[in-house]
């Protein structure tokens, strides 16, 4: 039998496909809603203040990037950081420093190209951490 816990990380994990289908056809917006609905079951889950919750926070961030939502976008990229360093996550941490990029990135430029769902944080699946795509290319990869 399973768990809560498992039922419900397969459920997010299957958001996340979701919201990457969504995100290859060019449907951010739908894409977004996915991925938010996967954010919240995370916080549901783990809380506020989880890795998992911030690699979620991250994926959000992108999306808004891409419909060139700066406030949400630097929302999101903010309180995930907030969350990395909660956590104990130096600035040397390949997560922090993904962030920080987008972050640099957002301040220096407008929409861009590719977009990277998810930080390698070795979360594994169901974690908002284990989709990774780009824009157009029409193919999924995992992140690891």
């Amino acid at each position: 039998a399973r768990t809560v816990m498992g039922d419900s990380t397969n459920v997010v994990h299957i958001l996340e496909q979701i919201s990457t289908l969504q995100i290859q056809r060019g449907n951010y917006g739908e894409g977004l809603q996915y991925m938010r609905e996967a954010l919240q079951i995370l916080i549901d889950l783990l809380g506020n203040e989880h890795v998992n919750v911030a690699s979620c926070w991250y994926n959000v961030g992108l999306i808004h990037q891409q419909l060139n939502q700066t406030f949400e976008t630097n929302h999101s990229f903010v309180t995930a950081l907030r969350i990395y360093k909660k956590n104990g996550y130096d600035d040397y941490h390949p997560s922090v420093q993904a962030l920080r990029q987008s972050i640099d990135h957002l301040d220096h430029s407008g929409k861009n190209n590719s977009l990277e769902i998810g930080l390698r944080d070795g979360s594994g699946r169901g974690s908002c951490g284990s989709i990774r795509l780009s824009i157009g290319t029409g193919r999924e990869k995992s992140s690891i």
